[in-house]
């Protein structure tokens, strides 16, 4: 289990579930909840997070 030591690893890994999430209500769920740990932290932070994990999820899983 992977244990986030800050909010920006926390939100990283409440979007990376919710966006590879097997159903529509987790993805939901984890959704609110990277959306709740957001709402803490600095917008700048939050839009790096967003851009990295972009990055990731873009050579993790490419689009077919």
């Amino acid at each position: 289990m992977i244990n986030p030591k800050n909010p920006a690893q926390a939100l990283a890994l409440a979007y990376w579930l919710a966006v590879t999430a097997g159903k529509d209500r987790q993805a939901q769920e984890l959704s609110d909840m990277a959306e709740s740990i957001a709402e803490g932290m600095d917008p700048i932070h939050v839009a790096i997070v967003q851009d990295v994990l972009e990055v990731s999820l873009s050579l993790s899983c490419p689009k077919a």
